[in-house]
């Protein structure tokens, strides 16, 4: 079915966004994007036609999925899993079928195998950050890591800040633009398999000789000082950054069990 009162896409990036990421990083603006164009093709987001609203990219894993469920469950009841439902929990990744059907896949674990613990199970947005990091970014659960994703690639962009500063080779291999490092550190011992390294280190040369590394950021110019000694009224002064709250997106509802093991006490609507 095809839509044609599509809501609009959440917020994209901005210049001014890579800039203020490549600063806290001490990295260059050509690093961050290159990183985002291997990851996602340089997009955060998918139109997900069967709900007429736009997600975040994901990827589901089934093998993390298998992991975490034999973390929280055992490997007896994970392995049972695994014979009913091969296709979204495996002790093998694959099955990807990429697009908007990596969401029908997330829903049919959420349903089948673990509501929250699937989500831990996906990597999410622009810069494709596992679920199951929620706790170590500083997200009160996974459904508030995914609830932060699904608004805007300035989060998704926050997240992936986070993570880098979390791992000093990661921090270490994109201020030096140590590709193989980073894919390693980043994507896995596999990494070679898909070209990470050799692809980042290109894109990183794409976007440098597009000068991307010579944008500067806006200046402020600061309030005049007073001239008298009469009272003054302050100046306000806003950012400008654009905030989006979509309400049919996502809607958040108390269903969250007891024993939860994401300790978490609301689930996020993302069924399919």
């Amino acid at each position: 079915m095809t839509h044609t009162n599509r809501p609009p896409r959440p917020p994209s990036l901005t210049d001014d966004d890579y800039i203020r990421a490549a600063k806290s990083l001490k990295c260059d603006v050509s690093s961050i994007r290159a990183a985002a164009d291997v990851e996602s093709d340089g997009g955060g987001f998918i139109f997900y036609d069967k709900k007429n609203e736009w997600r975040p990219k994901i990827l589901f894993e089934r093998h993390v999925m298998y992991r975490r469920y034999k973390q929280y469950n055992g490997y007896d009841k994970a392995i049972a899993k695994v014979r009913h439902h091969p296709d979204i929990i495996n002790t093998r990744p694959g099955g990807y079928q990429g697009g908007d059907a990596e969401h029908d896949r997330l829903g049919k674990a959420r349903l089948l195998i673990h509501k929250n613990l699937a989500l831990e199970s996906a990597s999410w947005g622009m810069f494709q950050i596992m679920g199951y990091h929620w706790q170590s970014l500083g997200y009160k659960s996974v459904v508030d890591f995914v609830l932060k994703m699904s608004e805007s690639e300035a989060n998704q962009l926050d997240a992936f800040v986070k993570f880098i500063k979390n791992n000093t080779n990661l921090l270490n291999a994109i201020r030096s633009k140590d590709w193989q490092l980073f894919a390693r550190s980043y994507n896995g011992k596999a990494y070679a398999k898909n070209k990470y390294d050799i692809r980042m280190r290109q894109a990183e040369k794409d976007w440098r000789a597009q000068g991307v590394n010579d944008v500067k950021p806006p200046v402020t110019a600061l309030p005049t000082a007073p001239t008298t000694s009469e009272p003054t009224t302050p100046v306000a002064t806003t950012d400008n950054t654009p905030i989006l709250v979509d309400g049919s997106s996502v809607t958040i509802r108390p269903v969250c069990p007891s024993d939860c093991p994401c300790a978490c006490h609301t689930d996020v609507n993302l069924t399919t």
